[in-house]
């Protein structure tokens, strides 16, 4: 089974959203247009509260960005079905700030108190 893309992945990015590939397979959707909603009523802007009431079922915590002494920021992350899994995230760098990004892919796992993609 393939784990979280390697350092290889490419990604293709346009204005409002980004296709990220590992080999011949996209594994992960990134949508950071503000008038996307998820099927539930979430989208970029909304607060974390308003994830995790409408997606009680996910696992929400903090996940750490950068080398050195990490920046943490919150996130929300699961399963939304047998082969559906949604990210939600903050800004890593303006800490207290709504969600910033949505991430779909096909699965996540949890590693810790972080949430990553992988197949």
């Amino acid at each position: 089974m393939p784990s979280w893309p390697s350092r290889r992945a490419s990604y293709l990015r346009y204005r409002k959203l980004s296709f990220q590939i590992n080999g011949d397979r996209v594994w992960g959707i990134e949508i950071v247009d503000p008038h996307a909603r998820t099927t539930r009523g979430v989208g970029v802007g909304d607060s974390l509260s308003l994830v995790r009431r409408a997606y009680p079922e996910l696992h929400c915590g903090e996940s750490t960005y950068g080398p050195g002494e990490p920046t943490y920021y919150p996130f929300c992350a699961g399963r939304t079905g047998p082969e559906a899994s949604i990210y939600f995230s903050a800004d890593y760098i303006r800490p207290g700030t709504p969600v910033m990004y949505i991430t779909v892919a096909s699965r996540f796992e949890r590693a810790g108190s972080s949430a990553h993609p992988s197949d």
